[in-house]
């Protein structure tokens, strides 16, 4: 039985946010505008993780439906949403894909899908992957930097009295099964708190759960 197309198979798109304090809207839009271009389905794999973390669970669903033949043809916004740990982790996901006969595009990097020269792209993904992985450096320690600069005078960190009380109530607002579902139909977070009253926040969090 003949492979299916890859515009037969659809296309996947993948987002990452790090934080639930943050949005996928940016990465979705663009990739929205980007994959009508595209024929065949479009399905959506949108990830609350840091891109350093061992555990992103909708990056290993996406994996594990390429290898599964499912997929054609993945859309990222950019080479850093799929990893900021470094050379190897990303060459290492990007070959899996690529060599499963899946078409990879990069909003942000088109070469990543014009570029022939199969040596030539891996010194390009290389390069884009140490300065992720560089770039997430330079944040922890200004990060770092300022904690201490604000310890140093005087300022209390970490929560406030009665956030984590509040931040439990919120998500206890949302339903997470109707959530989910509307998630799935392409509804925004910011519609989904609204619907609910809660914060988007919160949205994320408990999609994140679910």
């Amino acid at each position: 039985m003949p492979r299916r197309t890859t515009d037969q198979l659809g296309t996947a798109c993948y987002a990452r946010i790090s934080t639930c304090n943050q949005s996928h809207d940016s990465q979705t839009r663009d990739l929205k505008k980007h994959v009508r271009q595209y024929a065949g389905d479009v399905s959506w794999y949108k990830e609350v993780a840091s891109g350093a973390a061992d555990e992103r669970p909708e990056l290993e669903r996406l994996g594990r439906d390429i290898a599964a033949g499912k997929v054609g043809r993945v859309l990222i916004w950019a080479l850093d949403r799929v990893s900021r740990r470094g050379i190897l982790d990303g060459l290492q996901r990007l070959r899996a894909w690529l060599q499963a006969g899946v078409e990879v595009h990069s909003v942000r990097e088109p070469w990543v899908a014009s570029t022939a020269d199969p040596g030539m792209r891996e010194l390009l993904l290389s390069v884009a992957f140490w300065a992720a992985e560089m770039e997430r450096n330079r944040t922890r320690e200004r990060v770092r930097a300022g904690l201490q600069a604000a310890k140093a005078r005087g300022v209390r960190l970490g929560r406030r009295p009665g956030t984590k009380a509040r931040w439990a109530l919120a998500k206890r607002t949302v339903d997470p099964q109707l959530a989910r579902s509307l998630r799935s139909q392409g509804a925004s977070v910011a519609d989904i708190a609204a619907k609910f009253g809660s914060s988007r926040g919160a949205v994320y969090a408990v999609l994140k759960e679910e």
